[in-house]
């Protein structure tokens, strides 16, 4: 084959290939066409699956490709919306807690506030705290000075108090201390001494009071003596008769007060001395006048003193 020959030769071979390139799409039906439907659908069905696994059935949520069980709110197995992994650690002075959404939350505790994404402390004070004597800490891990205890008072809990006594506790009715029995024939006298524990506290005594049924009603005299210097206590008795029936008792020295039964108060003032006298009458048919003697020392004002007191009782 010459030269030229060999030339023409290529040159017929390369527009052929050029032709097999630029050969026309098939017409419908055919082969092609075929071939991209299917590919179209393969990729409409993959899509349908994705969309459908985005929706989680009622008490399920997604967890990646897949749906769980709505779980117990619990931080340390996660949360209801959680997928099974404990929440991670709350930032300092926090407690891991779940949100009303069912995600990971924390929750400031004492006096720590929330602030964003962490804790800030917000502190008290000795008067936000009720602390009257002390070094109690202010909720962010500074101590206080609340001052100190005059008198023979110690601090107790922020409050200056004194050592319970032997009536304690007796700040009712229902605790009252029971100091005994009495009865107006022959007559009974007693002296009690106990001591008012703090600014708050309040004493309540009482006793069976018996009418021998002879040298008339039951007359009962109490006073309240030996007050500490400085403090300022009140004294109150009531008489309540037996079975609640007619009481039309009398206060005969101080000042009525009917709180319970019949009775009398007294608030002197100051450390003066204070005294009542009741003058029983339960009005029952008969000389009946039994009843229950209740005794109230408050302190009006008190000066961080353990001392004692003094009730006088006389009953004839």
């Amino acid at each position: 084959m010459t030269k030229l020959q060999t030339i023409l030769s290529c040159a017929l071979m390369l527009t052929f290939a050029a032709c097999s390139d630029t050969v026309p799409d098939p017409v419908d039906g055919a082969v092609g066409d075929a071939s991209r439907d299917a590919s179209r659908d393969a990729m409409a069905l993959d899509m349908s699956r994705v969309d459908m696994s985005m929706a989680c059935p009622s008490g399920q949520h997604r967890c990646g490709t897949t749906c769980m069980e709505d779980q117990a709110n619990t931080p340390d197995i996660g949360c209801s919306q959680g997928c099974g992994e404990a929440c991670l650690a709350p930032p300092a002075h926090a407690d891991a807690s779940c949100s009303t959404e069912g995600a990971c939350d924390f929750t400031c505790t004492g006096a720590w506030m929330r602030d964003g994404d962490h804790c800030s402390c917000a502190p008290s004070s000795c008067e936000t705290m009720g602390a009257m004597c002390g070094t109690p800490d202010d909720g962010c891990g500074t101590p206080l000075n609340c001052g100190t205890c005059s008198g023979t008072a110690t601090c107790m809990s922020g409050m200056c108090a004194c050592a319970a006594d032997a009536a304690e506790p007796n700040n009712s009715t229902g605790t009252a201390h029971d100091i005994g029995d009495f009865n107006d024939s022959p007559g009974v006298t007693m002296d009690v001494s106990f001591n008012v524990s703090s600014a708050t506290d309040t004493d309540w005594f009482r006793a069976d009071v018996d009418d021998a049924g002879l040298d008339g009603n039951p007359i009962i005299e109490v006073t309240l003596d030996g007050i500490p210097a400085g403090s300022n206590y009140d004294l109150a008795a009531f008489y309540a008769c037996t079975g609640g029936a007619g009481d039309t008792s009398s206060c005969d020295t101080g000042s009525s007060d009917n709180t319970i039964g019949h009775g009398c108060a007294s608030a002197s003032g100051g450390s003066l001395g204070e005294a009542v006298t009741i003058n029983t009458d339960c009005d029952h048919i008969g000389t009946d006048d039994d009843g229950t003697l209740f005794i109230r020392v408050t302190p009006a004002a008190w000066m961080n003193t353990c001392a004692n007191y003094t009730l006088h009782i006389d009953v004839h």
